[in-house]
C-alpha cells in the first residue's frame, strides 16, 4: 500500500499543530499550583506562565475555571492561582465569564444524585 504524497502532508501538518486548548488550560492550571507550593516569586510566576502562553484569552479562561472551582465550592488554592493567571495578563471579561459558567455547571453537577452526593432517601423518618 502506498501513502499519496495529500497523506504525508496531512500527517506532518497535524504533527505541527498548536496543542489543544484543553491541554494548555491543564498546563497553565498545574504550572500555577506548583508555583504556589514552591512560593516562588511573582516574577517568576509570570515568566513560568508565559513560558506556557502568553495568550490573555487563554490565561482569561484558566483563571476562570479556576475561580469558578473556587467560587462553586472553595476548591484549595483555587483563588490565588486566580490571581496568578490574571497577573500573569488573563483578560478580566473572559475570567469572569468562564469563573460564571464554572461556578454554574459545579453547583449543577452538586445537586445531581450520584456517588459521593447519593439521592435522599424517600423513606419515611419514622422508617415506615
Amino acid at each position: 500500500m502506498s501513502v499519496g504524497s495529500d497523506t504525508l502532508s496531512t500527517m506532518a501538518s497535524s504533527r505541527s499543530a498548536p496543542p489543544d486548548t484543553g491541554i494548555i488550560l491543564a498546563r497553565l492550571d498545574g504550572a500555577a499550583r506548583r508555583l504556589l507550593r514552591e512560593k516562588t516569586d511573582p516574577d517568576t510566576c509570570v515568566r513560568e506562565i508565559h513560558a506556557i502562553t502568553t495568550d490573555p484569552q487563554l490565561l482569561g479562561q484558566a483563571a476562570g475555571r479556576a475561580l469558578g472551582g473556587w467560587q462553586a465550592n472553595g476548591s484549595h488554592d483555587s483563588d490565588r492561582v486566580a490571581r496568578m493567571l490574571t497577573a500573569a495578563g488573563a483578560d478580566p471579561a473572559v475570567r469572569d465569564q468562564h469563573a460564571a459558567e464554572t461556578k454554574a455547571r459545579l453547583k449543577a453537577e452538586h445537586r445531581r444524585p450520584g456517588i459521593g452526593n447519593p439521592r435522599p432517601s424517600r423513606r419515611n423518618v419514622s422508617g415506615q
